[in-house]
């Protein structure tokens, strides 16, 4: 399986803002798509990209890794 490309332009505004609430308002879709969408890309590539908490998310080293690749 092949990641979407919606789903890496969604995964890089989330580490544009490290928010999953306010980076689905940014981009004009609800939390739990977004939420849904990065869950699908971390089933792709087989690892998680993100450290949830709280106050928001920080990458994983895997996730620091993606990012670089879609710059």
């Amino acid at each position: 399986m092949i990641a979407s490309p919606s789903d890496l332009i969604y995964f890089t505004e989330v580490c544009n803002t490290l928010n999953f609430s306010r980076t689905a308002s940014r981009i004009g879709i609800t939390q739990p798509s977004l939420s849904q969408a990065i869950k699908r890309l971390e089933q792709v590539i087989g690892t998680e990209l993100f450290i949830r908490s709280k106050t928001g998310v920080t990458l994983t080293k895997a996730g620091k890794r993606l990012l670089s690749h879609t710059k």
